[in-house]
């Protein structure tokens, strides 16, 4: 078995096909990355490799990826959780000593120690370390039966983005941001913390962000129409991002 060095070598030569594979596999229609290429000329300077089903990639569609520590690419699918060493997907019951559902993935992100989050569009949220995969009942009960996406900051504080708004799970405990805090009641769609440690959440009512060891989010710019279970919402939030990163 290649060792974690080895892995990341080999994973990030493909990294980028892989990306432009998850995000062609969103549409109603999937292309390939040839496609892709030949439309826009985008990644000219890349190799492009497709893997789909053939290649033993059993999902119709990926949702989201995270690399851990030890190398692996791990895969969040409309069936599950698959891992890729670079060669071979493997589905998580071939790895696990505990079950993950088999279930659409809204989110993965890795932490530190080698684990990582899993949330679900169902509302589940589970935490995986080595071959363990273990529930987190008080986190999913609060989802109001629905994740978008969630994160761990650079503090280890996981934000859950939820049908039911903002959760923060810190040491075990689980909190909803409320209104008072500059979130306002409703569905939160993403989170992302970016290299100065500011806070950045999208939600139908607009985008908000707080500073490192603020107690309040305040609010970015206003969403005219509403961008639940549309792309806007990622336009949005990028657009956040871009304006962080130049003012960094």
């Amino acid at each position: 078995m290649p060792g974690a060095g080895t892995r990341r070598a080999r994973l990030s030569a493909g990294c980028a096909a892989l990306v432009v594979s998850c995000a062609l596999g969103h549409g109603p229609r999937a292309a390939s990355a040839q496609d892709l290429h030949a439309r826009s000329g985008i990644l000219q300077d890349y190799n492009l490799t497709a893997w789909t089903e053939r290649e033993g990639l059993r999902a119709p569609r990926v949702m989201a990826l995270a690399q851990t520590v030890d190398g692996y690419l791990w895969f969040g699918t409309t069936a599950g959780v698959i891992r890729f060493d670079g060669t071979t997907f493997t589905p998580w019951e071939a790895i696990g000593t505990t079950p993950l559902p088999a279930a659409r993935v809204a989110g993965l992100w890795p932490v530190g120690d080698g684990s990582f989050w899993v949330g679900y569009q169902s509302g589940t949220v589970v935490h995986v370390s080595g071959t363990r995969a273990t529930p987190q009942p008080a986190i999913s009960d609060a989802t109001g039966g629905y994740v978008n996406s969630l994160i761990a900051d650079s503090t280890g504080t996981v934000w859950v983005a939820a049908r039911s708004g903002l959760l923060r799970v810190r040491e075990g405990q689980v909190t909803r941001i409320a209104a008072d805090a500059g979130i306002p009641d409703g569905p939160v769609l993403n989170a992302y913390e970016d290299r100065r440690g500011v806070l950045w959440i999208s939600s139908n009512t607009g985008i908000f962000m707080r500073q490192p060891g603020g107690a309040r989010f305040e609010p970015v710019r206003p969403i005219i129409a509403s961008v639940w279970g549309s792309s806007s919402a990622a336009r949005t939030l990028a657009t956040a991002r871009a304006s962080s990163r130049a003012s960094s």
